[in-house]
């Protein structure tokens, strides 16, 4: 299982690379590269979590008999019908709490800050 997990990740390793250098050379600008690197870092813990979590032998025995799995595209964000991509809803968004309580206990600017 080292060995698969290994190989598989070094081909998401080289699909960032590749997007890497074309944003070097101005084909992409870093709103794609940031997009690459998500999904980059959603198909990494997805083949991790299948290499690691459970019996060693089955998930060998089926990567040897089931069809290939597409970790890159395992890790793209899924999508609606209309293209819009539908947020993960497995955990809530404790960041995204906690920067509400946050901003939510600062008291506003004084109104000499405030532009008229």
């Amino acid at each position: 299982m080292a060995a698969y997990h290994e190989a598989k990740l070094s081909e998401l390793v080289t699909h960032v690379a590749v997007e890497i250098d074309r944003f070097r050379d101005g084909d992409l600008d870093v709103f794609d590269v940031d997009r690459v690197l998500f999904q980059y870092s959603r198909a990494a813990r997805e083949l991790w979590k299948y290499c690691n979590l459970g019996n060693v032998e089955v998930t060998a025995r089926y990567v040897l008999e089931a069809p290939a799995i597409d970790w890159w595209e395992r890790g793209a964000p899924r999508s609606d019908e209309r293209g819009c991509v539908i947020p993960r809803v497995d955990r809530p968004s404790t960041f995204t709490e906690a920067a509400d309580e946050r901003l939510s206990a600062q008291s506003p600017p004084p109104k000499s800050q405030i532009a008229a």
